[in-house]
């Protein structure tokens, strides 16, 4: 017996929902919704630190490596 199923998702910022249909008898088969908390400003804050951080060490990585081959 093949049953023909739909998924929905709705991906939004701080939530991400989903249902399932199947098509013959028009029915949801599932359905909900996962929530996720919110980000602060301080959270925000260190992950943009890490980030230059990483980024400031690629660049020098990369300027030392271009230095080697022209070298």
């Amino acid at each position: 017996m093949d049953n023909k199923y739909v998924l929905g998702l709705d991906i939004g910022i701080t939530s991400c929902g989903y249902g399932v249909i199947n098509l013959e008898t028009g029915k949801f088969v599932d359905y909900g919704v996962r929530l996720f908390k919110e980000g602060t400003a301080e959270e925000n804050e260190k992950r943009r630190g890490a980030r230059s951080r990483r980024r400031l060490t690629s660049r020098r990585h990369t300027r030392i490596m271009d230095m080697q081959k022209l070298l």
